[in-house]
């Protein structure tokens, strides 16, 4: 039984089945049949229903009260959801709360998902079918659950996929699947496929915390974009993760150009990227620049930093918004890589503060946020605004980033889209002049749980700020 109360069919008794123990403890309790009453129900009733048991044998009794002590639920659960969970007839099935379908009821087309254990990984998303389909597991998730190629058994299928295509299958094996406390042998078919759970990309990621990013994420089996303003930065990036990885041709990585502080740039890659690919999962909005020193306060480029920081992501976001995959069980999500020097907080400026932290902010005020703060520089007014004061054109263009992410967290959280932020922190990286607390693999590694968080553990609207992360609050 999953924390969503999904409940998977019985296996023959194994392990901690607290179903299976509730079976044999009535068993037990009932092999005398010393119940003269329950003796008579036997031969005048085939079937009688739980209450009347309950009610005639002190033994049955017994038994569902020591099952029941062992049943764990969490206490937000509806009184429908806890019956679902005690009230499951025999005849294995998996079944559903209101909670977990779309919001068009039971109506619908769309896949289930549940949570799922294998070998002792956590596996999410993964797809419940009613048996018309095989269950399939890439080859490239072999190694992670520590399946040799000896272990698996040759198979006469064929197999083709929905467009028709033939897929190579490699074998076939057999392993334990665990679901909240039921477990269960499942076969599974290997086939050679690139891994389908999420295509992503990642801006500025020719070094720095986005060159980490790619790294992590690409390792892990997944399709990763990652792009660069430099071409040639941009092609010595991919050989050198290609290079570190050993066996690069297991990467599924592809390199695109893409400048965020050029509009004209953005139209040409996300043209070129609809004609190859058409559809995107994740995307990470990492490229960002700054042109202070760490104790200097310039705001001689902040024009730039603007562009670059805020007005990139957002024309990016806009741009690719029709391409995410419409999944309210997946999904899909955006995952801007921020800075706290653009907390609310900063703001000096009583007015503008108010209106940053007003519920019914919109686009047109932060964009008229941050015309002002240009105005303010051009004017050389700027310092006596209430601007933040730590490198103030940087953190103006990241609060604009966070505010504009609230704004998206709430205009598409119903629409199967989740819009979050990430503050890594003071990070060794070229901006910082290689000046740092940790690494850049470091911040990537809780950039990538975050980018990866399974659909039922997903927020949208939050800014995480540090390692645990240790901070999460509403932007």
């Amino acid at each position: 039984m999953t924390s969503s109360c999904r409940y998977y069919p019985d296996p023959p008794m194994e392990k901690d089945d607290v179903r299976g123990k509730a079976k044999l403890l009535a068993k037990e309790d009932t092999d005398e049949e010393d119940d003269q009453v329950l003796r008579q129900l036997k031969r005048t009733q085939a079937n009688v229903t739980v209450w009347e048991l309950l009610l005639t044998s002190e033994k049955h009794r017994t038994a569902p009260t020591k099952a029941l002590s062992v049943l764990k639920v969490f206490t937000e659960k509806t009184l429908e959801e806890i019956a679902k969970v005690v009230l499951i007839e025999d005849g294995g099935h998996i079944t559903f709360s209101n909670h977990d379908v779309p919001a068009e009821g039971r109506n619908h087309s769309r896949a289930l998902f549940a949570t799922v254990e294998v070998r002792g990984w956590k596996v999410p998303c993964v797809m419940i079918d009613d048996g018309s389909a095989i269950n399939v597991c890439p080859s490239k998730i072999l190694p992670k659950l520590e399946i040799s190629m000896s272990e698996l058994t040759g198979s006469d299928l064929v197999i083709r996929a929905y467009d028709d295509s033939k897929r190579n299958m490699i074998g076939v094996f057999k392993t334990m699947v665990k679901v909240g406390l039921v477990e269960t042998k499942v076969e599974f078919t290997v086939l050679d496929i690139p891994m389908t759970f999420s295509l992503l990309l990642v801006t500025g990621a020719n070094k720095g915390i986005g060159f980490s990013l790619v790294k992590r994420l690409a390792e892990s089996g997944l399709t990763v974009i990652l792009t660069a303003r430099d071409v040639e930065r941009g092609y010595k990036a991919i050989e050198q993760l290609r290079n570190e990885h050993g066996d690069g041709d297991d990467l599924h990585l592809h390199f695109y150009r893409l400048d965020v502080s050029d509009p004209a740039s953005i139209k040409a890659f996300v043209s070129q990227f609809e004609k190859d690919f058409g559809v995107l999962d994740i995307l990470v909005n990492n490229a960002a620049v700054s042109f202070n020193e760490i104790h200097e306060n310039s705001v001689e480029h902040a024009e730039t930093v603007v562009k670059t920081n805020f007005y990139g992501p957002k024309l990016l976001i806009e741009a690719l918004l029709p391409m995410f995959r419409q999944s309210t069980s997946a999904c899909s999500r955006i995952l801007n890589i921020t800075s706290r020097l653009g907390s609310i907080n900063k703001m000096r400026n009583p007015k503008m503060k108010e209106m940053l932290l007003s519920e019914n902010l919109s686009e047109e005020q932060i964009v008229g946020m941050v015309n002002l703060f240009i105005e303010n520089v051009k004017k050389g007014t700027w310092k006596s605004q209430g601007w933040p004061e730590i490198w103030t054109d940087y953190a103006v263009s990241k609060l604009a980033l966070n505010v504009y992410s609230r704004v998206l967290a709430t205009r598409y959280k119903d629409c199967g889209l989740r819009v979050n932020c990430f503050c890594p922190g003071f990070t060794q990286t070229s901006m910082t002049r290689g000046k740092g607390t940790h690494t850049a693999a470091d911040a990537a590694e809780v950039g990538a749980r975050l980018a990866l968080l399974p659909p039922h553990q997903l927020p949208t609207g939050k800014f995480y700020i540090g390692f645990s992360p240790g901070i999460v609050s509403k932007l």
